[in-house]
C-alpha cells in the first residue's frame, strides 16, 4: 500500500487499494518498478498522472482510478493483455474505445464522465463483458451492435450519441440494469418484457413508446424512468404496485 507522502511501504497479494483518502497522493509513475502487480484500486484520492506509466505493468488485471486526476489516452491500455476490468469513469482519460478491442478478457469498463471517443461497435467482439457503463461521452453506435454480449448485465449509454431499437436488448437476458436516457433510441419497451432480472430502466428523453404495464411482469424491477418519452401508463402507479406486491426494492 502507499501512504500519504505516496512512498511505496507494503505490496500484499500484487495488490494496492485506497477509497476517499483525498491525503493520497502521488503521480502513478511511481508505480511502474512494481512489476507483481495486479490490482490497483485508489477510487476518489488525489492521485494524478499519465496512464501511459502502467503500461509495462504486464500483470494487472483491474485498474480502479475513479475519480482521481489520471489522464491519458486509454490506447495504453492495450499493451495489457491481461485486463478484466476498467474502473476510470471521472477521470481526464481521451482516445479511441477501438483499443480495447483487443482485450478479449474484459468484464467491466466503466468510463463515464471521460472524453473517450469511438463506437461501439468495436466492442461487439468482448464476450466476456458483464458492464459496459460509458455515459456522458462522445459515444456513437447503433444498440443492435452490442446484441452479441450475452453477458451483459449493465448497460450505461445515457447522455451518449447511441442510436438504435431497443428490440434489440431483449435478448440479452442477463441485464439488470438499462440507463439509456438522453440518447437517441427508438422502440417499444414491449421488448423488454422477458428480462426477469432487470430491477433499473432509465429511458428517459428518448423517443421509445409503449404501455408501462407490460413491464409488470417483471419480478425485480422497481427503478423507472420514462419521463419526456412516448411511453404511456401511470409510472407512480406502477411503483405502488411494486409496493403492494411486496417486492424488494433495488441496493
Amino acid at each position: 500500500m502507499l501512504d500519504h507522502e505516496g512512498h511505496v511501504e507494503v505490496i500484499t497479494n500484487s495488490k494496492l487499494s485506497s477509497a476517499e483518502d483525498k491525503q493520497l497522493n502521488f503521480d502513478i509513475a511511481s508505480l511502474e518498478s512494481l512489476q507483481k502487480l495486479s490490482s490497483i484500486g485508489l477510487y476518489d484520492t488525489s492521485v494524478t498522472g499519465n496512464i501511459v506509466a502502467l503500461k509495462s505493468l504486464q500483470n494487472l488485471m483491474h485498474i480502479g482510478l475513479v475519480a482521481t486526476g489520471v489522464m491519458g489516452d486509454i490506447a495504453t491500455l492495450k499493451c495489457l493483455p491481461n485486463l478484466t476490468m476498467i474502473h476510470l469513469n471521472d477521470t481526464g482519460i481521451t482516445g479511441d474505445i477501438v483499443n480495447l478491442s483487443s482485450l478479449p478478457k474484459l468484464t467491466e469498463i466503466y468510463l463515464e464522465r471521460t472524453n473517450v471517443t469511438g463506437n461501439i461497435n468495436n466492442l461487439k467482439s468482448l464476450l466476456n463483458l458483464t458492464v459496459l457503463c460509458i455515459d456522458i461521452t462522445d459515444i456513437t453506435g447503433d444498440i443492435m451492435d452490442i446484441e452479441t454480449l450475452r453477458n451483459l448485465t449493465e448497460i450505461g449509454l445515457s447522455d451518449t450519441y447511441v442510436t438504435g431499437d431497443i428490440a434489440y436488448l431483449g435478448s440479452l437476458l442477463n441485464l439488470t440494469k438499462i440507463c439509456l436516457d438522453s440518447a437517441n433510441v427508438t422502440g417499444d419497451i414491449v421488448h423488454l418484457k422477458s428480462l426477469e432480472k432487470l430491477e433499473k430502466i432509465w429511458l428517459g428523453r428518448t423517443e421509445v413508446t409503449g404501455d408501462i404495464e407490460h413491464l409488470k411482469s417483471l419480478p425485480k424491477l422497481n427503478d423507472i424512468d420514462f419521463e419526456y418519452t412516448n411511453v404511456y401508463g401511470d409510472e407512480i402507479a406502477f411503483h405502488e404496485f411494486r409496493k403492494s406486491s411486496g417486492l424488494s426494492e433495488c441496493e
